[in-house]
């Protein structure tokens, strides 16, 4: 009998160190891959120029595919940049308006306007680069990491975690309510819209958010997808009245890639656009 319990709390102790185990060196995997994104997300700033895209994609069971494509071209060492933003739906792709920051101006055209115009203030800061160079996840926030070598790529997996899923969903409220503050002075129309918003965030379900991120052979970050799933209810619009309609799902994609880096593609983009500027 002794020996009996003895074996028991011999097994015991002999699982709880196995576990702890595992735990420690799948902390330590996370750990190991958030110092890999991290240092890949530095490297973007090492470089002499880039080339990049930065797209919005939300596919939901009433509008389908609907999206925003920002694409980038910027010499770090000139300040000069050029941006060209896009919607994409599921079948087309519409340009709605370029910008061109030549080092001391700014300028921009619209589906509007044929030419160019000059910004009143000159637009110095590369759009979306700050999205680019941004890593705010820890290992408290990711599980299942997986990690893949492929043709001099490194792709890492991993979903969040039930707590990071909790704060994503107490941030959209958070953001409603923050337009709904903006709003509140407004008219009447848009006070009622975000009050809904407030109350949709509040009904939606997070369903899951995955994270890919992939670094190229020079230790650069290349490509980042973040694909968020929940359910939440529509804002239904009649006659100026508003509601809340039934729950839809979506999947909403982040992705930022970059084309790019260290080529003259584009110091040449960027200085074909500025001889358009003086055409």
């Amino acid at each position: 009998m002794k020996n009996a319990k003895l074996y028991r709390a011999g097994a015991v102790c002999l699982l709880i160190a196995v576990l702890a185990g595992s735990i420690i060196n799948q902390n330590l995997k996370k750990e190991r891959q958030i110092a890999r994104i991290t240092a890949a997300v530095d490297e973007i700033g090492t470089l002499i120029n880039i080339c990049y895209e930065t797209k919005i994609t939300d596919e939901s069971e009433t509008d389908g595919k609907t999206g925003i494509d920002t694409e980038v071209w910027a010499d770090f060492e000139s300040g000069k940049w050029v941006a060209v933003y896009a919607k994409e739906d599921a079948d087309t792709k519409e340009i709605y308006q370029s910008r061109l920051y030549d080092g001391t101006n700014s300028y921009s055209t619209t589906e509007k306007n044929s030419g160019w115009e000059k910004e009143e203030t000159a637009a110095e800061t590369t759009p979306n680069l700050s999205n680019l160079k941004e890593f705010y996840f820890n290992e408290d926030d990711l599980t299942n990491v997986k990690v893949k070598k492929e043709d001099g790529l490194t792709t890492i997996q991993a979903s969040l975690t039930e707590k990071a899923l909790e704060d994503a969903y107490q941030s959209g409220i958070s953001s409603a309510e923050q337009s709904y503050k903006y709003y509140v002075n407004q008219d009447a129309d848009s006070k009622d819209a975000a009050a809904l918003l407030v109350e949709s965030a509040k009904q939606t379900q997070m369903l899951g958010i995955d994270v890919t991120y992939t670094i190229d052979a020079n230790g650069v970050l290349v490509q980042s997808i973040l694909t968020q799933q929940y359910q939440s209810p529509e804002i239904l619009s009649n006659d100026g009245e508003h509601s809340l309609g039934a729950l839809t799902s979506h999947t909403v994609t982040y992705e930022k890639r970059v084309l790019s880096y260290n080529s003259s593609d584009a110091a040449q983009t960027i200085k074909d656009y500025i001889k358009s500027l003086e055409d």
